[in-house]
């Protein structure tokens, strides 16, 4: 289904608002905390025209969603490929629902459109995040390795 021609540019294609983006993480730290049993808080790491990177960390003490510091996209790239453990390429290509973990924090890299930030993005992304921890458990427990609640 498409949109009539006179009716211009949707709202869902829009770039999201400060307010949008709160809705949205306050949504997926509520949907994954019964999956982690501990408080998950969510922040912006960083921040450009077309692109934005929520920082989720579990067992925070924060109180709900922050974009307060935000550094810009490319310094947040530099501290990136500094934090890997191989070296990158000096291109990066952006991929939707692209997520990476650091030590004990998950990123999530998004189009900064409203479509990316709805409610029911963030219920289906904590989803997905569920379904790949549940993965990762089990594919560590069957390596001899120890897992939550064992």
């Amino acid at each position: 289904m498409q949109p009539r021609r006179s009716a211009g540019l949707q709202l869902i294609w829009t770039n999201s608002q400060a307010d949008q983006r709160s809705d949205y993480a306050a949504m997926l730290c509520n949907a994954l905390q019964p999956y982690f049993q501990k408080p998950i808080s969510a922040s912006l790491a960083a921040k450009s025209n077309d692109v934005a990177v929520i920082k989720l960390t579990i067992n925070s003490e924060s109180d709900g969603y922050r974009e307060d510091t935000t550094p810009e996209f490319s310094q947040f790239l530099h501290s990136v490929k500094e934090s890997l453990p191989v070296t990158m390429p000096g291109n990066v290509q952006l991929m939707p629902d692209l997520r990476f973990v650091i030590g004990a924090d998950m990123y999530l890299v998004k189009p900064m459109q409203l479509r990316h930030w709805l409610r029911s993005t963030a219920l289906a992304d904590a989803e997905q995040i569920a379904a790949e921890f549940s993965v990762a458990v089990a594919r560590h427990s069957q390596d001899g390795g120890l897992h939550v609640g064992r």
